[in-house]
Protein backbone atom coordinates (compact mmCIF):
# COMPACT_ATOMS: atom_id res chain seq x y z
CA UNK A 1 0.00 0.00 0.00
CA UNK A 2 2.85 2.37 0.81
CA UNK A 3 4.44 1.70 -2.59
CA UNK A 4 1.11 2.24 -4.35
CA UNK A 5 0.55 5.53 -2.53
CA UNK A 6 4.05 6.75 -3.40
CA UNK A 7 3.45 5.98 -7.08
CA UNK A 8 0.07 7.71 -7.04
CA UNK A 9 1.52 10.86 -5.50
CA UNK A 10 4.43 10.98 -7.95
CA UNK A 11 2.07 10.45 -10.90
CA UNK A 12 -0.40 13.17 -9.86
CA UNK A 13 -0.06 16.07 -12.36
CA UNK A 14 -0.93 18.49 -9.55
CA UNK A 15 2.43 17.56 -7.94
CA UNK A 16 4.56 18.14 -11.05
CA UNK A 17 6.02 21.47 -9.91
CA UNK A 18 6.61 20.26 -6.36
CA UNK A 19 8.28 17.08 -7.63
CA UNK A 20 10.62 19.04 -9.90
CA UNK A 21 11.51 21.43 -7.05
CA UNK A 22 12.39 18.50 -4.80
CA UNK A 23 14.53 16.98 -7.56
CA UNK A 24 16.36 20.27 -8.15
CA UNK A 25 16.96 20.79 -4.42
CA UNK A 26 18.41 17.31 -4.07
CA UNK A 27 20.98 18.09 -6.75
CA UNK A 28 21.80 21.67 -5.82
CA UNK A 29 21.91 21.16 -2.05
CA UNK A 30 22.40 17.51 -1.09
CA UNK A 31 24.77 16.42 -3.85
CA UNK A 32 27.06 19.39 -3.29
CA UNK A 33 27.81 18.32 0.28
CA UNK A 34 30.92 16.41 1.25
CA UNK A 35 30.31 13.49 3.57
CA UNK A 36 32.63 12.68 6.45
CA UNK A 37 30.65 9.80 7.96
CA UNK A 38 31.28 6.14 7.22
CA UNK A 39 29.07 4.76 4.46
CA UNK A 40 26.89 2.03 6.00
CA UNK A 41 25.64 0.98 2.58
CA UNK A 42 28.87 0.45 0.67
CA UNK A 43 28.52 -3.36 0.66
CA UNK A 44 26.28 -4.11 -2.31
CA UNK A 45 25.87 -7.85 -1.63
CA UNK A 46 24.86 -7.19 1.96
CA UNK A 47 22.40 -4.51 0.92
CA UNK A 48 20.78 -6.86 -1.58
CA UNK A 49 20.48 -9.69 0.93
CA UNK A 50 18.97 -7.49 3.62
CA UNK A 51 16.56 -5.77 1.22
CA UNK A 52 15.27 -9.06 -0.13
CA UNK A 53 14.90 -10.43 3.38
CA UNK A 54 12.76 -7.48 4.42
CA UNK A 55 10.80 -7.61 1.16
CA UNK A 56 9.73 -11.24 1.68
CA UNK A 57 9.47 -11.04 5.47
CA UNK A 58 11.88 -13.98 5.53
CA UNK A 59 9.11 -16.41 4.53
CA UNK A 60 9.39 -19.22 2.01
CA UNK A 61 7.10 -19.60 -0.98
CA UNK A 62 3.93 -21.54 -0.10
CA UNK A 63 1.77 -21.02 -3.22
CA UNK A 64 2.37 -21.42 -6.96
CA UNK A 65 5.81 -20.15 -7.97
CA UNK A 66 5.06 -19.81 -11.71
CA UNK A 67 2.40 -17.11 -11.89
CA UNK A 68 3.35 -14.36 -14.40
CA UNK A 69 4.41 -10.96 -13.08
CA UNK A 70 1.78 -8.22 -13.23
CA UNK A 71 3.07 -4.63 -13.21
CA UNK A 72 0.64 -2.26 -11.48
CA UNK A 73 -0.69 0.73 -13.36
CA UNK A 74 1.51 3.76 -12.77
CA UNK A 75 4.33 1.86 -11.06
CA UNK A 76 6.81 2.92 -13.75
CA UNK A 77 7.00 6.39 -12.19
CA UNK A 78 9.07 4.86 -9.37
CA UNK A 79 11.96 4.45 -11.83
CA UNK A 80 11.60 7.88 -13.42
CA UNK A 81 14.80 9.33 -11.94
CA UNK A 82 16.71 6.05 -11.62
CA UNK A 83 16.37 5.14 -15.31
CA UNK A 84 15.78 8.55 -16.93
CA UNK A 85 16.91 7.42 -20.39
CA UNK A 86 14.09 4.84 -20.65
CA UNK A 87 10.47 5.67 -21.47
CA UNK A 88 7.46 4.59 -19.43
CA UNK A 89 6.89 1.38 -21.37
CA UNK A 90 10.54 0.38 -21.02
CA UNK A 91 10.48 1.03 -17.27
CA UNK A 92 7.43 -1.21 -16.98
CA UNK A 93 9.40 -3.97 -18.72
CA UNK A 94 12.22 -3.48 -16.21
CA UNK A 95 9.73 -3.93 -13.37
CA UNK A 96 8.19 -6.96 -15.09
CA UNK A 97 11.53 -8.72 -15.56
CA UNK A 98 12.86 -8.03 -12.07
CA UNK A 99 9.78 -8.77 -9.96
CA UNK A 100 9.72 -11.36 -7.21
CA UNK A 101 8.59 -14.87 -8.12
CA UNK A 102 5.05 -15.65 -7.05
CA UNK A 103 4.14 -17.74 -4.03
CA UNK A 104 5.27 -15.64 -1.08
CA UNK A 105 2.70 -15.08 1.71
CA UNK A 106 0.86 -11.73 1.55
CA UNK A 107 2.68 -10.53 -1.59
CA UNK A 108 0.57 -12.13 -4.36
CA UNK A 109 -1.95 -9.28 -4.62
CA UNK A 110 -3.87 -9.04 -7.89
CA UNK A 111 -2.39 -5.68 -8.95
CA UNK A 112 1.22 -6.72 -8.39
CA UNK A 113 2.45 -4.15 -5.84
CA UNK A 114 3.68 -6.84 -3.46
CA UNK A 115 5.98 -8.44 -6.03
CA UNK A 116 7.78 -5.28 -7.17
CA UNK A 117 11.49 -5.49 -6.39
CA UNK A 118 12.83 -1.95 -6.69
CA UNK A 119 16.33 -2.95 -5.60
CA UNK A 120 16.57 -5.33 -8.56
CA UNK A 121 14.86 -2.85 -10.89
CA UNK A 122 17.52 -0.27 -10.06
CA UNK A 123 20.03 -2.64 -11.69
CA UNK A 124 18.29 -2.60 -15.07
CA UNK A 125 16.50 -5.28 -17.04
CA UNK A 126 16.31 -8.85 -15.81
CA UNK A 127 15.53 -10.09 -19.32
CA UNK A 128 15.06 -8.79 -22.86
CA UNK A 129 11.67 -10.17 -23.86
CA UNK A 130 11.98 -8.19 -27.10
CA UNK A 131 14.49 -5.80 -28.65
CA UNK A 132 15.64 -2.97 -26.36
CA UNK A 133 17.15 0.36 -27.46
CA UNK A 134 18.94 2.53 -24.89
CA UNK A 135 19.54 6.16 -25.90
CA UNK A 136 21.64 8.12 -23.40
CA UNK A 137 22.54 11.81 -23.41
CA UNK A 138 25.78 12.45 -21.52
CA UNK A 139 25.16 16.22 -21.59
CA UNK A 140 22.33 15.76 -19.08
CA UNK A 141 24.74 14.24 -16.54
CA UNK A 142 23.90 11.75 -13.80
CA UNK A 143 22.57 8.38 -14.94
CA UNK A 144 22.13 9.78 -18.45
CA UNK A 145 25.92 10.05 -18.67
CA UNK A 146 26.96 6.91 -16.80
CA UNK A 147 25.01 3.91 -15.57
CA UNK A 148 25.46 0.21 -14.93
CA UNK A 149 23.16 -2.79 -15.00
CA UNK A 150 24.18 -5.50 -12.54
CA UNK A 151 21.41 -8.02 -13.20
CA UNK A 152 21.95 -11.30 -15.05
CA UNK A 153 20.04 -10.53 -18.25
CA UNK A 154 18.35 -13.39 -20.12
CA UNK A 155 15.78 -13.42 -22.94
CA UNK A 156 15.62 -13.52 -26.73
CA UNK A 157 15.80 -9.77 -27.36
CA UNK A 158 18.57 -7.59 -28.77
CA UNK A 159 20.27 -4.66 -27.03
CA UNK A 160 21.05 -1.53 -29.06
CA UNK A 161 23.08 1.32 -27.51
CA UNK A 162 22.57 4.77 -29.07
CA UNK A 163 23.26 8.41 -28.24
CA UNK A 164 26.15 9.30 -25.96
CA UNK A 165 27.01 8.34 -22.40
CA UNK A 166 28.31 5.05 -21.02
CA UNK A 167 26.35 1.94 -20.05
CA UNK A 168 28.17 -0.82 -18.15
CA UNK A 169 26.93 -4.42 -18.20
CA UNK A 170 28.07 -6.33 -15.12
CA UNK A 171 25.87 -9.42 -15.01
CA UNK A 172 26.40 -12.96 -16.26
CA UNK A 173 24.21 -12.35 -19.29
CA UNK A 174 22.65 -14.95 -21.58
CA UNK A 175 20.35 -12.86 -23.82
CA UNK A 176 20.54 -14.23 -27.35
CA UNK A 177 19.29 -11.47 -29.66
CA UNK A 178 22.66 -9.79 -30.11
CA UNK A 179 24.23 -6.46 -29.22
CA UNK A 180 24.60 -3.34 -31.35
CA UNK A 181 26.46 -0.11 -30.60
CA UNK A 182 25.47 2.89 -32.70
CA UNK A 183 26.73 5.61 -30.37
CA UNK A 184 28.32 6.28 -27.00
CA UNK A 185 30.06 3.57 -24.97
CA UNK A 186 29.02 0.07 -23.98
CA UNK A 187 31.34 -1.49 -21.40
CA UNK A 188 31.45 -5.15 -20.45
CA UNK A 189 32.44 -5.99 -16.87
CA UNK A 190 31.89 -9.76 -16.91
CA UNK A 191 32.92 -12.71 -19.07
CA UNK A 192 29.51 -12.92 -20.77
CA UNK A 193 28.47 -9.27 -20.49
CA UNK A 194 27.26 -9.14 -24.12
CA UNK A 195 25.12 -12.26 -24.01
CA UNK A 196 25.39 -15.17 -26.41
CA UNK A 197 24.65 -13.53 -29.77
CA UNK A 198 26.44 -11.44 -32.38
CA UNK A 199 27.95 -8.04 -31.57
CA UNK A 200 28.00 -5.20 -34.11
CA UNK A 201 29.85 -1.95 -33.42
CA UNK A 202 28.56 0.55 -35.97
CA UNK A 203 29.97 3.74 -34.53
CA UNK A 204 30.49 3.73 -30.79
CA UNK A 205 33.02 2.35 -28.32
CA UNK A 206 32.90 -1.22 -27.03
CA UNK A 207 35.05 -1.80 -23.95
CA UNK A 208 36.27 -5.09 -22.52
CA UNK A 209 36.93 -4.24 -18.89
CA UNK A 210 37.27 -7.53 -17.08
CA UNK A 211 40.32 -9.44 -15.90
CA UNK A 212 40.93 -12.60 -17.87
CA UNK A 213 38.67 -13.77 -20.69
CA UNK A 214 35.57 -12.19 -22.16
CA UNK A 215 33.49 -14.16 -24.67
CA UNK A 216 31.41 -12.96 -27.61
CA UNK A 217 29.19 -15.93 -28.40
CA UNK A 218 28.67 -15.14 -32.08
CA UNK A 219 30.29 -12.86 -34.66
CA UNK A 220 31.93 -9.47 -34.08
CA UNK A 221 31.69 -6.76 -36.71
CA UNK A 222 33.18 -3.28 -36.35
CA UNK A 223 32.60 -0.44 -38.81
CA UNK A 224 35.09 2.29 -39.70
CA UNK A 225 33.65 4.64 -37.06
CA UNK A 226 33.79 2.12 -34.23
CA UNK A 227 36.34 1.64 -31.45
CA UNK A 228 37.19 -1.56 -29.60
CA UNK A 229 38.98 -0.93 -26.30
CA UNK A 230 40.71 -3.78 -24.50
CA UNK A 231 41.90 -3.34 -20.91
CA UNK A 232 45.16 -5.28 -20.55
CA UNK A 233 46.64 -6.00 -17.12
CA UNK A 234 48.11 -9.50 -17.59
CA UNK A 235 48.95 -12.16 -20.19
CA UNK A 236 45.59 -13.79 -19.40
CA UNK A 237 43.43 -10.93 -20.74
CA UNK A 238 41.68 -12.19 -23.86
CA UNK A 239 38.66 -11.40 -26.03
CA UNK A 240 37.29 -14.70 -27.33
CA UNK A 241 35.08 -14.38 -30.42
CA UNK A 242 33.33 -17.67 -31.20
CA UNK A 243 32.48 -16.83 -34.81
CA UNK A 244 33.57 -14.47 -37.56
CA UNK A 245 35.43 -11.24 -36.86
CA UNK A 246 35.28 -8.29 -39.27
CA UNK A 247 37.54 -5.60 -37.77
CA UNK A 248 37.74 -2.00 -38.95
CA UNK A 249 38.02 1.34 -37.20
CA UNK A 250 40.15 1.77 -34.10
CA UNK A 251 41.67 -0.72 -31.67
CA UNK A 252 42.60 0.90 -28.38
CA UNK A 253 44.85 -1.03 -25.99
CA UNK A 254 44.60 0.26 -22.44
CA UNK A 255 47.50 -1.10 -20.39
CA UNK A 256 47.16 -0.96 -16.59
CA UNK A 257 49.03 -1.97 -13.45
CA UNK A 258 52.37 -1.32 -15.19
CA UNK A 259 51.75 -4.38 -17.34
CA UNK A 260 54.08 -5.20 -20.23
CA UNK A 261 53.84 -8.66 -21.90
CA UNK A 262 56.52 -10.92 -20.41
CA UNK A 263 57.66 -12.55 -23.63
CA UNK A 264 57.00 -9.63 -25.94
CA UNK A 265 54.07 -11.33 -27.72
CA UNK A 266 50.59 -11.87 -26.29
CA UNK A 267 47.31 -13.08 -27.80
CA UNK A 268 44.60 -10.46 -27.31
CA UNK A 269 41.79 -11.81 -29.54
CA UNK A 270 40.86 -15.30 -30.73
CA UNK A 271 38.24 -16.11 -33.38
CA UNK A 272 37.03 -18.91 -35.63
CA UNK A 273 39.76 -20.42 -37.81
CA UNK A 274 40.09 -18.55 -41.13
CA UNK A 275 37.09 -16.45 -40.15
CA UNK A 276 38.59 -12.96 -40.15
CA UNK A 277 37.80 -10.42 -42.84
CA UNK A 278 39.74 -7.14 -42.65
CA UNK A 279 42.01 -5.36 -40.16
CA UNK A 280 41.75 -2.49 -37.72
CA UNK A 281 42.54 0.80 -39.46
CA UNK A 282 44.43 2.21 -36.47
CA UNK A 283 45.87 1.05 -33.15
CA UNK A 284 46.42 3.16 -30.02
CA UNK A 285 48.35 1.97 -26.97
CA UNK A 286 47.56 3.84 -23.75
CA UNK A 287 49.36 3.35 -20.45
CA UNK A 288 52.37 1.60 -21.93
CA UNK A 289 55.72 3.23 -21.07
CA UNK A 290 56.83 5.46 -23.93
CA UNK A 291 59.92 3.44 -24.79
CA UNK A 292 57.84 0.45 -25.91
CA UNK A 293 56.37 0.03 -29.36
CA UNK A 294 53.49 -2.26 -30.32
CA UNK A 295 52.65 -4.14 -33.50
CA UNK A 296 49.48 -6.09 -34.25
CA UNK A 297 49.94 -9.58 -35.75
CA UNK A 298 47.00 -11.13 -37.64
CA UNK A 299 46.93 -14.94 -37.62
CA UNK A 300 44.43 -17.44 -39.04
CA UNK A 301 42.59 -17.81 -35.74
CA UNK A 302 43.91 -15.03 -33.51
CA UNK A 303 45.15 -11.47 -33.25
CA UNK A 304 48.34 -10.98 -31.30
CA UNK A 305 50.29 -8.04 -29.98
CA UNK A 306 54.05 -7.82 -30.31
CA UNK A 307 55.75 -5.46 -27.88
CA UNK A 308 59.29 -4.23 -28.44
CA UNK A 309 60.92 -4.55 -25.01
CA UNK A 310 64.28 -3.01 -25.98
CA UNK A 311 63.86 -0.09 -23.65
CA UNK A 312 66.43 2.71 -23.90
CA UNK A 313 67.53 4.48 -20.76
CA UNK A 314 67.42 8.20 -20.08
CA UNK A 315 64.74 10.77 -20.73
CA UNK A 316 61.04 9.99 -20.93
CA UNK A 317 61.01 10.77 -24.63
CA UNK A 318 57.96 13.04 -24.64
CA UNK A 319 59.78 16.38 -24.85
CA UNK A 320 59.33 18.02 -28.23
CA UNK A 321 57.31 15.13 -29.70
CA UNK A 322 53.71 16.15 -29.10
CA UNK A 323 54.34 19.30 -27.08
CA UNK A 324 53.76 22.48 -29.08
CA UNK A 325 56.68 24.66 -28.01
CA UNK A 326 54.67 27.84 -28.41
CA UNK A 327 51.75 26.65 -26.32
CA UNK A 328 53.26 24.20 -23.85
CA UNK A 329 56.86 25.26 -23.39
CA UNK A 330 55.96 26.09 -19.78
CA UNK A 331 55.09 22.42 -19.15
CA UNK A 332 57.92 20.55 -20.90
CA UNK A 333 60.28 20.43 -17.92
CA UNK A 334 57.60 19.19 -15.55
CA UNK A 335 56.24 16.56 -17.95
CA UNK A 336 59.68 15.20 -18.77
CA UNK A 337 60.66 15.03 -15.09
CA UNK A 338 57.49 13.18 -14.06
CA UNK A 339 57.67 10.81 -17.04
CA UNK A 340 61.27 9.87 -16.30
CA UNK A 341 60.24 8.91 -12.76
CA UNK A 342 57.33 6.78 -14.01
CA UNK A 343 54.76 9.06 -12.38
CA UNK A 344 53.02 10.12 -15.58
CA UNK A 345 52.67 8.35 -18.91
CA UNK A 346 51.84 9.39 -22.45
CA UNK A 347 48.65 8.66 -24.35
CA UNK A 348 50.72 6.60 -26.83
CA UNK A 349 54.36 5.77 -27.43
CA UNK A 350 54.99 9.11 -29.15
CA UNK A 351 52.35 11.50 -27.81
CA UNK A 352 51.62 13.09 -24.46
CA UNK A 353 48.48 15.11 -25.38
CA UNK A 354 49.14 18.02 -22.99
CA UNK A 355 45.89 19.80 -23.86
CA UNK A 356 43.69 16.76 -23.18
CA UNK A 357 41.46 17.11 -20.12
CA UNK A 358 42.48 14.95 -17.18
CA UNK A 359 39.99 12.69 -15.42
CA UNK A 360 39.23 12.51 -11.71
CA UNK A 361 40.81 9.06 -11.46
CA UNK A 362 43.98 10.00 -13.30
CA UNK A 363 44.54 12.99 -11.03
CA UNK A 364 44.28 10.75 -7.97
CA UNK A 365 46.72 8.27 -9.53
CA UNK A 366 49.27 11.07 -10.08
CA UNK A 367 48.97 12.32 -6.50
CA UNK A 368 49.32 8.85 -4.99
CA UNK A 369 52.37 8.08 -7.12
CA UNK A 370 54.04 11.46 -6.75
CA UNK A 371 53.69 11.69 -2.98
CA UNK A 372 54.15 7.94 -2.45
CA UNK A 373 50.91 7.67 -0.47
CA UNK A 374 50.25 4.22 0.95
CA UNK A 375 47.49 2.59 2.97
CA UNK A 376 45.84 -0.79 3.45
CA UNK A 377 42.23 -0.75 2.22
CA UNK A 378 39.40 -3.25 2.18
CA UNK A 379 36.79 -1.36 0.15
CA UNK A 380 36.61 0.90 -2.85
CA UNK A 381 34.03 2.93 -4.74
CA UNK A 382 31.22 0.92 -6.29
CA UNK A 383 31.98 2.17 -9.82
CA UNK A 384 35.65 1.13 -9.58
CA UNK A 385 36.58 -2.43 -10.61
CA UNK A 386 39.60 -4.42 -9.51
CA UNK A 387 40.71 -4.59 -13.14
CA UNK A 388 40.85 -0.78 -13.47
CA UNK A 389 44.37 0.63 -13.56
CA UNK A 390 43.31 3.22 -10.96
CA UNK A 391 41.77 0.67 -8.54
CA UNK A 392 44.66 0.63 -6.06
CA UNK A 393 45.23 4.40 -6.11
CA UNK A 394 41.56 5.15 -5.49
CA UNK A 395 41.40 2.55 -2.73
CA UNK A 396 44.38 4.16 -1.01
CA UNK A 397 42.98 7.66 -1.52
CA UNK A 398 39.59 6.67 -0.13
CA UNK A 399 41.12 5.01 2.91
CA UNK A 400 43.25 8.10 3.64
CA UNK A 401 40.32 10.50 3.20
CA UNK A 402 41.88 12.10 0.14
CA UNK A 403 38.66 11.51 -1.81
CA UNK A 404 35.08 11.02 -0.64
CA UNK A 405 33.16 10.34 -3.82
CA UNK A 406 29.53 11.19 -4.44
CA UNK A 407 26.16 9.65 -3.71
CA UNK A 408 25.74 5.88 -3.45
CA UNK A 409 29.50 5.38 -3.05
CA UNK A 410 30.06 6.57 -6.63
CA UNK A 411 33.31 8.28 -7.66
CA UNK A 412 32.71 8.81 -11.40
CA UNK A 413 36.40 8.15 -12.18
CA UNK A 414 36.32 9.05 -15.88
CA UNK A 415 34.70 12.46 -15.43
CA UNK A 416 36.93 15.42 -16.25
CA UNK A 417 38.09 17.20 -13.10
CA UNK A 418 37.58 20.93 -12.59
CA UNK A 419 40.49 23.13 -11.63
CA UNK A 420 39.02 23.90 -8.20
CA UNK A 421 38.43 20.22 -7.44
CA UNK A 422 41.95 19.43 -8.58
CA UNK A 423 43.30 22.03 -6.16
CA UNK A 424 41.19 20.66 -3.31
CA UNK A 425 42.68 17.19 -3.90
CA UNK A 426 46.21 18.63 -4.01
CA UNK A 427 45.79 20.41 -0.69
CA UNK A 428 44.41 17.27 0.95
CA UNK A 429 47.41 15.36 -0.41
CA UNK A 430 49.82 17.97 0.94
CA UNK A 431 48.18 17.70 4.36
CA UNK A 432 48.68 13.93 4.29
CA UNK A 433 52.34 14.38 3.37
CA UNK A 434 52.84 16.98 6.13
CA UNK A 435 53.89 19.78 3.76
CA UNK A 436 51.16 22.39 3.93
CA UNK A 437 50.49 26.06 4.60
CA UNK A 438 46.88 27.24 4.84
CA UNK A 439 45.73 30.12 2.68
CA UNK A 440 42.66 32.33 2.98
CA UNK A 441 40.43 34.61 0.95
CA UNK A 442 43.02 37.41 1.03
CA UNK A 443 45.37 35.25 -1.05
CA UNK A 444 42.77 35.26 -3.82
CA UNK A 445 42.21 39.00 -4.01
CA UNK A 446 44.26 39.47 -7.17
CA UNK A 447 42.02 37.16 -9.21
CA UNK A 448 39.00 38.76 -10.87
CA UNK A 449 37.04 35.49 -10.89
CA UNK A 450 37.72 34.45 -7.30
CA UNK A 451 34.02 34.84 -6.41
CA UNK A 452 33.26 31.89 -8.68
CA UNK A 453 35.16 29.52 -6.41
CA UNK A 454 32.79 27.20 -4.52
CA UNK A 455 32.85 27.67 -0.73
CA UNK A 456 34.21 24.17 -0.15
CA UNK A 457 37.15 24.88 -2.47
CA UNK A 458 38.23 28.33 -1.22
CA UNK A 459 40.79 27.00 1.26
CA UNK A 460 42.30 24.60 -1.26
CA UNK A 461 42.66 27.16 -4.03
CA UNK A 462 43.97 29.83 -1.66
CA UNK A 463 46.51 27.46 -0.12
CA UNK A 464 48.02 26.47 -3.47
CA UNK A 465 48.23 30.15 -4.43
CA UNK A 466 49.96 30.97 -1.14
CA UNK A 467 52.43 28.12 -1.65
CA UNK A 468 53.21 29.34 -5.17
CA UNK A 469 52.01 26.11 -6.74
CA UNK A 470 49.20 27.80 -8.67
CA UNK A 471 49.68 31.21 -10.25
CA UNK A 472 46.66 31.72 -12.48
CA UNK A 473 46.76 33.61 -15.77
CA UNK A 474 45.30 36.79 -17.27
CA UNK A 475 44.20 37.99 -13.83
CA UNK A 476 42.09 34.86 -13.36
CA UNK A 477 42.19 31.49 -11.61
CA UNK A 478 39.46 29.81 -13.77
CA UNK A 479 38.10 27.60 -10.94
CA UNK A 480 35.27 26.05 -12.97
CA UNK A 481 37.37 25.20 -16.01
CA UNK A 482 38.47 21.62 -16.57
CA UNK A 483 42.13 20.87 -15.94
CA UNK A 484 44.47 19.61 -18.66
CA UNK A 485 47.18 16.97 -18.46
CA UNK A 486 49.83 19.68 -18.81
CA UNK A 487 48.39 21.75 -15.95
CA UNK A 488 48.19 18.69 -13.71
CA UNK A 489 51.80 17.77 -14.46
CA UNK A 490 53.09 21.26 -13.61
CA UNK A 491 51.16 21.37 -10.33
CA UNK A 492 52.38 17.90 -9.32
CA UNK A 493 55.95 18.83 -10.25
CA UNK A 494 55.83 21.98 -8.12
CA UNK A 495 54.37 20.05 -5.18
CA UNK A 496 57.21 17.54 -5.37
CA UNK A 497 59.81 20.30 -5.42
CA UNK A 498 58.48 22.40 -2.54
CA UNK A 499 61.13 23.58 -0.12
Amino acid sequence: MATALAAAILSDPNNTILKQAAYDDAHSKLLTQTSTAADRFSDYAKNKQEYTGRLTYGFSQINSTTNPMAVPKGAEVLLETRLPYLDSTERRWVLATTGLPSGYPVLDDAEGWGRLNLFAAADGYGAFASDVTVTMDAYKGGFNALDRWRNDISGIGKLTKEGTGTLKLQGNNTYSGGTQIDGGTLEGNSETAFGSGDVANNGGTLIKNVSGKMTIGGNYTQAAGGTLELKLSSNHDLLEIKGVVKPDGKLRLNFSNNYVPDNGVVTIITHGKDQRNGQFSSVDAVGLPSQYKVKVIYNSDSIQLAVDTAAPSGSSGYTGISLDSSNYSWAIKAIDALASKGIIQGTSDKTFSPGTKISRADMVVLLVRALNLKAEFTSNFSDVNKSDYYYESLGIAKQLGLVNGMEENIFDPKKEITREDLMVLCVRALKLSGNYAQGNVADLSKFADSTKIAPYAVEGVASLVKLGIVEGSDNGINPLGTATRAEAAVIIYRMMNMK
